[in-house]
C-alpha cells in the first residue's frame, strides 16, 4: 500500500502533535501520523510554552513551501502508477522483466554482461513502482531468465551453471540491495510526508492561536483601559506590573504625572508601609494587610473605604482587591471614586437627623398606603415603634369611619395634589383617638414620577380640647376641675365651685383680684414670664405648678391656661383649669421610690447602689479613709426555691435583708442586686488598710453569724449560710463596676473554700 492509500485509510488526528515532535517509524500498513495529541493548555500557559510568531516560524513556512512543491509533483506522479504492493504492481514487474529479456535477446543474446544493462533497470523500475515485493520478483525472474537465456539456451548442464553462477549471484545480491534501498526510500518518503503534514497542521494551529492571542490581548487591553476605576495589577510580591488608563489619568489629575507611567515596577506594599500616619497611615496598613492576605490565598476578596482628600475637595475612594485567575499568582487592585456616594450618604444622614429631631409626626407611605418612613415624632404621637409599623398599612392608625377619606386623599396625591393643614382623627396604639392636623404632599422619584406621599401630622388633641372647653364653658364650668376665667389683664372674673373647694377662696373673695392671688412663691419670675409667653404665642399652656390655698398650704396642681381670642386674633380672656394632683404626686414619689429600691426587700437596688458607691469613692478619696465593698451570695438558695417554692424564697430574702441591715451602721448601704445577691458598702473605715481590713472582716463575721441563724418560714425551719467576698477601696482608683467585679471574684473564692465563709481579694490580684 502506498503513502497515498495510508493517508486515505488512516487520516492524521485533528489535534495534531506538539511542535517539533515526530512519531516513531510505523510498520508497513500501520496508521501513520498517529501520535499523542497535544493537550489544550490555558492561554497563559500556552503563551509561556509556545514561541512567538518570529523567524523560526518563517523558516518553517519556507521549508514547507519547498517540500510542498516536491510533494505535489510526487503525488501527481503517483496517480498514474499502480499502488505499491498491489497485484498491478506485480504484473508491472513481470512486464518490465519480460521487456528487459526481450531487449537483451534482441541486443546480444550471447553476452551475459548485458544482463545488468537490460534486467537490472527492470529491477530498479519494479522496486520504484511497486515497492520491495515487485522489485524482488523482478530480481528473481531476472536471475532465472538471465541464466536460461544465456548460451546454451535452456540448458541445465553443470558447465553452464558453473559459468553463470557467479554473475547470477552478483546480480541477485545487487537486486536485493537495490530493492532494500528503494524500500528504505519509500519508507522515508512516507515518514517525510507524514511529518510534513503534521508540520503544516501545527504551523496553521500556531498561527491561529497567535492570531487569537493578539485579538484577545487587544480586547483585554481595551476592557482594562475602559474601566473607570484606577486599576493596578500586582505580581506575587506586590510589585505593580501594569496599570490602566484610569490609574494614569488619576495620577495626572492629582499633580503626579511622573507616576502615570513610573508606577509600573513600584512595590505597592512598600508604598503602603511608608505612608505617614497623618496621611491615612491606618488605612494604608490595613490595605497592605488585606493585599498580603489575597496574595497568600487566605482571602478571596478585600475591600476598604478610605479618605483621599485634596486641598480643593474632600474625596473618598473604595479599594477592592481580588486574586488573579489562572496559574499566574498576583492580585488586581481597583480604586473607585465614591465621593458622590459619600456625599449623598452624608446628605441623607442630615435629612434623616432633621426628620428624627422633629417633634411632629413625619410619615412616608406608598400610593397603596404602606408605611415606609416613621420618625420619633410619629412614635410619640401614635405610640407605635418604628419596627412595628414599617411595611404595615396606614389603616393601622386610622379608625374605620375615616378610611374612605384616606383613600380619597391618596387618590388626590396620585394626581399631584397636596393637602395642607386638614384636621382628622387617628387612633393610637393604646386604642385612644387623637385629633391631628395633617399636611400631605406627593413624593416623587428621581424621574419626577409620584411614588408615594409624605405626611406631617401634629397632635392637636389638647388644642381641640381647649376649644371645646371654651365652647361649652357655660355648661361645663361647674365640672369637677377647678376653673377660673380672667380678663386680658389677668383679673379674675369668675370661678367655679371646684375652685372654691380646692383653694378655699369663695367666689366673692377671688373675683376682682389678680391671678397672682394663688402664687406659692416656689416659681421665679422667669417661670411665669415663659408661661404667659407660651400662652400668648400658642394660645394655651399646660403643666404642673405649685399654688397656695387660702390657709397657706402649698399644693401641686395641673394647670391648663387657654387664651380666648376675638375674630381679629386679639386675646380677650383667659380660661384656667386646674386639678389638685397631690395624690398623683404621692404616687409619682412612690414610683420614683420603686425606681431606686427593690420592691421585695425595700433595699436600694443596683441603680441607687451605684450612685452611693460613686459617692463613697469620692468621700474616701477626699478624706483618705478606706472603705469596703461586701458581696453576699446565699448558699444553696436554689434548693429552697425548688423544694418549698418561690414564695418561701421571697420570705427568706426579706429576712436576710433585715438581718443584714441590723449588722451595719446607719450611714452604710445594704442593697440587693437581684436573686440571692446582696451588696454592702461600708464607708469611712480606718485610714490604714490593715485596720480597715479588720473592721470589714468584723462586719462580715457578724453577717455570717446573723444569716446563719435558723429561719422560720411559714412554719418551716430553714437554715441558710452566705458566702461573702470583700474588697477594700480608697488606695487605688477604680470604678464602681470594677469594685463589684472584685468583690464578686472574692465571693466565688469564698464558695470555693467551702461556703459559709468570707474571703478578701488581695490588692495584687486586681
Amino acid at each position: 500500500m502506498n503513502a497515498r492509500q495510508d493517508e486515505t485509510a488512516h487520516p492524521a488526528p485533528a489535534s495534531g502533535v506538539a511542535p517539533g515532535m515526530v512519531c516513531a517509524q510505523p510498520a508497513r500498513g500501520a496508521p501513520v501520523g498517529a501520535g499523542p495529541a497535544a493537550s489544550h493548555s490555558p492561554l497563559s500557559q500556552f503563551r509561556a510554552e509556545t514561541p512567538p510568531k518570529s523567524e523560526g516560524v518563517k523558516s518553517a513556512g519556507d521549508a514547507e513551501k519547498s517540500a510542498a512543491s516536491v510533494l505535489n509533483w510526487i503525488q501527481r506522479l503517483e496517480w498514474r502508477l499502480p499502488p505499491c504492493g498491489s497485484p498491478a504492481s506485480y504484473l508491472a514487474a513481470l512486464a518490465l522483466t519480460a521487456v528487459a529479456i526481450a531487449v537483451r535477446l534482441i541486443m546480444a543474446p550471447v553476452d551475459v554482461g548485458l544482463q545488468y544493462l537490460t534486467l537490472f533497470p527492470a529491477v530498479i523500475l519494479a522496486a520504484v513502482v511497486g515497492g520491495f515485493g515487485p522489485g524482488i520478483l523482478a530480481t528473481v525472474l531476472g536471475t532465472i531468465l538471465g541464466f536460461h537465456f544465456s548460451p546454451p539456451h535452456l540448458s541445465f548442464s553443470i558447465a553452464s551453471l558453473t559459468t553463470n553462477l557467479w554473475p547470477d549471484f552478483v546480480f541477485c545480491l545487487a537486486g536485493l540491495i537495490v530493492c532494500l534501498a528503494i524500500e528504505t526510500l519509500h519508507r522515508y518518503r512516507v515518514k517525510y510526508v507524514t511529518e510534513l503534514t503534521e508540520v503544516r497542521k501545527n504551523a496553521a494551529r500556531i498561527a491561529r492561536i497567535n492570531d487569537a492571542l493578539l485579538d484577545s490581548e487587544a480586547f483585554s487591553l481595551s476592557v482594562f483601559n475602559a474601566r473607570r476605576e484606577q486599576v493596578a495589577v500586582l505580581d506575587e510580591h506586590g510589585v505593580i506590573v501594569a496599570v490602566n488608563e484610569g490609574w494614569r489619568r488619576f495620577a495626572r489629575e492629582n499633580g503626579a504625572p511622573e507616576l502615570a507611567e513610573a508606577s509600573v515596577g513600584l512595590n505597592y506594599l512598600t508604598a503602603c508601609a511608608n505612608a505617614p500616619d497623618h496621611l491615612h497611615g491606618t488605612e494604608a496598613s490595613g490595605a497592605a494587610a488585606g493585599i498580603r492576605a489575597i496574595l497568600r490565598g487566605t482571602m478571596d476578596e478585600f475591600t476598604l473605604e478610605y479618605p483621599c482628600h485634596s486641598p480643593e475637595e474632600d474625596r473618598w475612594l473604595n479599594m477592592r482587591v481580588t486574586p488573579l485567575s489562572g496559574s499566574r499568582r498576583g492580585a488586581l487592585v481597583a480604586h473607585e471614586n465614591i465621593t458622590k456616594r459619600k456625599q449623598m450618604e452624608k446628605a441623607l444622614m442630615h435629612h434623616a437627623a432633621i426628620i428624627e429631631s422633629s417633634a411632629d409626626a413625619i410619615i412616608g407611605k406608598t400610593l397603596e398606603g404602606f408605611i415606609t418612613i416613621w420618625n420619633r415624632g410619629a412614635e410619640q404621637v401614635f405610640g407605635y415603634g418604628r419596627d412595628e409599623v414599617l411595611g404595615q398599612h396606614i389603616s393601622l392608625v386610622i379608625p374605620e369611619p375615616y378610611r374612605d377619606h384616606e383613600r380619597k386623599v391618596l387618590a388626590e396625591i396620585a394626581n399631584g395634589v397636596a393637602l395642607k393643614h386638614y384636621q382628622t382623627v387617628r387612633r393610637r396604639k393604646d386604642g385612644s383617638l387623637i385629633d391631628i392636623s395633617v399636611t400631605i404632599s406627593p413624593l416623587r422619584d428621581a424621574m419626577g414620577k409620584i411614588v408615594g406621599a409624605s405626611k406631617v401630622a401634629r397632635d392637636i388633641t389638647e388644642q381641640k380640647r381647649a376649644e371645646q372647653e371654651l365652647r361649652i364653658a357655660a355648661t361645663a364650668f361647674e365640672a369637677q376641675e377647678g376653673m377660673i376665667i380672667a380678663d386680658a389683664n389677668n383679673i379674675i372674673l369668675r370661678v367655679n365651685r371646684a375652685f372654691t373647694r380646692s383653694t378655699g377662696y369663695a367666689s366673692e373673695e377671688a373675683v376682682g383680684r389678680h391671678v397672682r392671688l394663688l402664687k406659692s412663691g416656689r416659681h421665679d419670675a422667669a417661670f411665669y414670664a415663659e408661661m404667659w409667653k407660651t400662652v400668648r404665642r400658642e394660645g394655651s399652656w399646660q403643666g404642673e405648678i405649685w399654688n397656695r390655698r387660702k390657709n397657706g398650704e402649698v399644693y401641686p396642681e395641673w394647670l391648663t391656661i387657654t387664651a380666648v381670642k376675638n375674630r381679629d386674633g386679639e386675646i380677650t380672656h383667659y380660661v384656667g383649669t386646674h386639678t389638685d394632683i397631690t395624690s398623683r404626686k404621692a404616687a409619682e414619689d412612690e414610683i420614683k421610690h420603686l425606681a431606686f429600691y427593690d420592691p421585695l426587700t425595700r433595699l436600694p437596688n443596683r441603680r441607687l447602689l451605684m450612685d452611693r458607691l460613686h459617692q463613697a469613692l469620692a468621700t474616701s478619696s477626699r478624706t483618705g479613709r478606706e472603705g469596703a465593698l461586701l458581696f453576699i451570695d446565699l448558699d444553696n438558695f436554689k434548693t429552697l426555691n425548688d423544694s418549698l417554692g418561690h414564695d418561701m424564697g421571697d420570705l427568706l430574702l426579706q429576712e436576710v435583708a433585715l438581718r443584714l441591715s441590723a449588722c451595719v451602721r446607719e450611714g452604710d448601704t445594704v442593697s440587693r442586686l437581684g436573686g440571692d445577691e446582696f451588696v454592702v458598702v461600708l464607708e469611712v473605715l480606718s485610714e490604714t488598710s490593715q485596720e480597715a481590713r479588720a473592721q470589714a472582716e468584723g462586719v462580715g463575721s457578724k453577717m455570717l453569724a446573723a444569716i446563719g441563724q435558723p429561719y422560720m418560714l411559714a412554719g418551716h425551719e430553714f437554715h441558710s449560710t452566705p458566702s461573702i467576698g470583700i474588697t477594700l477601696f480608697g488606695r487605688r482608683e477604680r470604678s464602681p463596676v470594677e469594685l463589684l467585679k472584685e468583690a464578686d471574684l472574692a465571693m466565688y473564692r469564698a464558695k470555693a473554700a467551702g461556703r459559709n465563709t468570707l474571703r478578701f481579694l488581695d490588692p495584687a490580684d486586681g
